[in-house]
């Protein structure tokens, strides 16, 4: 680290979409961090961004970064399936790591980097921004203090148009069958959003698809049904190809229920009069109005969950926080979305979510 100027030095790997619209702008914006280096294997993009950002030193892939620029951390934004062999590598070069959801391709490559940078002393993140959004923050609050009683039942959504249509992807990975379509676009954040919000533990999955995109051989829908611990039941549906992007859950509880999305909160319990209901439902109106104001009015503006995700990701490295996205929250998703999966090539079977991964070992 930089101590006179007590700023962290890091490098991004992969300067597309997600870099370009949330990690870049929030280092950029950040106090704790100093953007010194980037890499990126395609010429023109990796001219383009340097202007745009004003990167000092610019390299054609991550080995090269690696081995010349002086770093403490590097922001891994490259598609899932390249996660394992950049992190390791950088882990190997003795950086911190701050990696995009979901962390690798399976469960085991993501133990694999969590064990490595263990041995390491190393600090490795996956970037579930979701964890950062105020509603979802609130809701969870809400939860852990019985605000609704005991969970029941618990309902998912996440839904958008699709890749080239909600975002302009610089790649086809998001059509590699390694990476299952939607399910592990959406469903990772879905996953662990609600794992992280509840902090159930899965047991079974059941789920079935849709194969709507005539070219593409990945599910571009999908619905499951779950079964957790503590008789708790659920489902997730996940959707490329709708109308407009949607990511809510609904947790029904033995004292109330709780409607959670990006924008607003609203809590319902029983023995609420009509007019309070209709006071409720005036809130979340206002509040979806506000919401949209505030996303027309700050278009262009820094993603403050990812502010939020940068400012944590410098404190846990810096000692002076608990990390908000565990890695090891990382293992449990995939193996949930493995059992989901699973369940999916045995035409919706139901699948045990095999959770002996899911903790690190203890010496």
């Amino acid at each position: 680290m930089s101590i006179a100027e007590g700023r962290l030095r890091v490098g991004v790997v992969g300067l597309g979409a997600v870099a370009r619209e949330f990690h870049l702008p929030a280092l950029i914006s950040s106090k704790q961090f100093e953007l010194v280096a980037g890499a990126e294997i395609n010429a023109d993009r990796r001219e383009r961004i340097r202007k745009m950002f004003n990167i000092p030193e610019i390299y054609a892939s991550y080995q090269e970064m690696y081995q010349n620029a002086r770093l403490d951390v590097v922001f891994v934004c490259i598609s899932n399936q390249l996660h394992y062999r950049t992190v390791v590598a950088a882990l190997k070069a003795g950086l911190h790591v701050v990696c995009e959801k979901p962390m690798g391709t399976s469960a085991l490559e993501a133990r694999s980097m969590v064990d490595l940078a263990q041995q390491s002393e190393l600090v490795l993140l996956p970037a579930y921004n979701l964890r950062f959004v105020e509603t979802f923050v609130q809701a969870k609050e809400k939860i852990a203090h019985g605000i609704i009683g005991d969970l029941v039942q618990i309902q998912g959504t996440f839904f958008n148009p699709g890749p080239y249509i909600t975002w302009d992807p610089k790649s086809d990975w998001h059509f590699d069958k390694q990476g299952y379509g939607v399910l592990y676009d959406l469903g990772s954040h879905l996953v662990d959003l609600m794992l992280y919000m509840t902090g159930i533990e899965v047991e079974s999955v059941s789920a079935f698809s849709l194969f709507r995109y005539s070219d593409v051989e990945v599910p571009t829908n999908i619905s499951c049904a779950f079964r957790a611990k503590n008789k708790i039941i659920g489902s997730l549906s996940l959707g490329w190809g709708t109308g407009a992007l949607r990511c809510e859950l609904q947790l029904h509880g033995t004292a109330g229920v709780l409607l959670v999305d990006q924008h607003q909160l609203t809590h319902l319990y029983r023995g609420i009069d009509p007019i309070e209901r209709s006071i409720a439902y005036g809130c979340h109106a206002f509040a979806e109005i506000r919401s949209a104001f505030k996303r027309k009015l700050g278009a262009g503006a820094i993603s403050p969950e990812h502010k939020k995700l940068t400012r944590n990701a410098a404190d846990v490295i810096l000692g002076r926080a608990f990390p908000v996205t565990s890695s090891y929250d990382a293992i449990r998703t995939h193996e949930i979305l493995e059992s989901i999966r699973t369940s999916l090539d045995q035409n919706g079977n139901v699948v045990s979510v095999k959770p002996e991964t899911t903790q690190p070992d203890k010496k």
